[in-house]
């Protein structure tokens, strides 16, 4: 399977989502983004899909009659999809903007079933870095914890 850095379907959903909240296009040009996005994505290997019918597209992945909310959600939801093989890009993504509606699997695990936000810092570093670690802490939402979420982390 290839490893992407950075692709055109990227690009679109980017261009989709800063569309949709009036970043250097207008909220109305998000649509066709967002439709260029899933076409780019496809074409991609392994899929390789490099004709999808416009019709198809129109009626699967139209925003008619969405709110802003529920656009967005579509827009992260393929993307995430888009992001398959690249999971921790599709990680962050997912607790930037908390899109798609992930359901945790069956083991609890320490979070008691709630999927992690971050990782807990190195017992290293509490012990060799003891200020620093004692600070960085201070500054999470919940300690040193899987559930405390980094700044960027939105949703």
């Amino acid at each position: 399977m290839p490893c992407y850095v950075f692709t055109y379907a990227d690009v679109c959903f980017f261009k989709a989502e800063a569309a949709l909240i009036g970043w250097g296009a207008a909220p109305a040009d998000a649509e066709k983004f967002y439709q260029d996005g899933i076409k780019a994505a496809m074409a991609l290997q392994p899929y390789n899909i490099t004709t999808v019918p416009q019709a198809y597209i129109d009626a699967e992945f139209s925003f008619a009659g969405l709110t802003t909310e529920q656009k967005l959600e579509k827009i992260m939801t393929q993307k995430w999809i888009q992001l398959f093989g690249r999971d921790y890009e599709a990680y962050a993504e997912w607790r930037r903007t908390g899109y798609p509606a992930l359901t945790p699997g069956p083991n609890q695990g320490s979070t008691n079933g709630t999927i992690p936000r971050r990782a807990v810092y190195s017992s290293l570093e509490a012990l060799l870095n003891t200020t620093n670690y004692q600070q960085a802490v201070k500054g999470l939402s919940k300690g040193d914890s899987y559930l405390s979420k980094v700044w960027w982390d939105k949703k």
